[in-house]
């Protein structure tokens, strides 16, 4: 049985790159070992059709050949015209649509709110910054009031009256308390 470097000694010879040396000794053992005689005659047959096949259509197949290509070309090219204008139509469509449709529900709801809800309902209060916070939740329990938030951004804080007493009176107590409260103010 041929080895691999018979093989490879093989596709050499078939493709003339054995110096003529090796090429007349390979030749000559191919008189002498039929197997190595019948690889080499199988490997010749498969080159040959290959060679046959690599051929190609010739001239005319080639000018048959690069007008459907160039026929497949304009077809491309032409079929992308189309849905390039009706997709930016759909898309003004569905834009003209929405406005008509969706945006006018959203007329009459309130805008940006705060977190803590409406602050009209409460006294903004600014604490001093030395206060202690037992002294200022004795003085809020004191007057039946309590922080629904804060402190904001600027450090102020809302507070509620809870035993129904009313904003006005809450802001005039608060602001008594100078040792507790730099300012309590109405909204």
């Amino acid at each position: 049985m041929p080895s691999e470097d018979d093989t490879a000694r093989i596709a050499d010879f078939l493709a003339g790159r054995l110096t003529p040396d090796a090429a007349t000794a390979f030749q000559a053992r191919l008189e002498t070992d039929a197997e190595l005689a019948a690889m080499t005659a199988l490997a010749r047959g498969v080159r040959d059709v290959e060679a046959a096949q690599d051929e190609g259509p010739g001239a005319f197949g080639w000018a048959r050949l690069s007008r459907r290509i160039d026929a497949e070309a304009v077809t491309v090219r032409q079929s992308w015209r189309v849905p390039l204008w009706q997709a930016a139509a759909a898309v003004v469509l569905g834009i003209g649509l929405w406005q008509a449709a969706v945006v006018p529900t959203f007329v009459g709801e309130p805008g940006l709110v705060t977190a803590s809800g409406d602050s009209d309902t409460a006294v903004r209060v600014a604490f001093r910054p030395d206060a202690p916070a037992g002294e200022i939740a004795e003085v809020l329990r004191s007057l039946q009031a309590e922080i629904i938030a804060g402190p904001s951004a600027v450090g102020l804080y809302l507070v509620v009256p809870t035993g129904g007493g009313a904003l006005p009176d809450l802001a005039e107590a608060l602001s008594t308390r100078d040792d507790l409260v730099e300012s309590a103010t109405l909204p």
